[in-house]
């Protein structure tokens, strides 16, 4: 349960500065919620249901936390065995991010 309780805290700071910014601003005449707003037909859509995403993730994740839901079945392994993308050199002497396929 104190793993429960921080999450909750670190949750609850997070979500209560950005959402004291977005006041703050809108008190300064600074309009920050800005999706959704003058569109036409599907983008107006796409950008309200991303504006419900936005403000439904706070609330989902603190229920979520407090009564314990998890999708992550119970003793699943962890997935360690992935390895860490490398920057290389191309032949053409580029410089890149490659992620290795192989599992160590």
């Amino acid at each position: 349960m104190p793993y429960a309780a921080l999450a909750i805290v670190v949750l609850a700071v997070f979500y209560g500065i950005y959402f004291s910014k977005m006041l703050i601003q809108r008190r300064h005449g600074i309009k920050t919620h800005q999706i959704g707003s003058r569109k036409e037909g599907s983008v107006h859509t796409v950008e309200v249901l991303m504006s419900i995403a936005t403000f439904g993730a706070p609330a989902a994740q603190l229920v979520s936390v407090a009564f314990g839901w998890s999708l992550m079945p119970a003793g699943a392994p962890a997935p360690v065995h992935f390895r860490w993308p490398e920057y290389i050199s191309t032949p053409r002497g580029k410089q890149e991010w490659w992620i290795p396929q192989d599992a160590r």
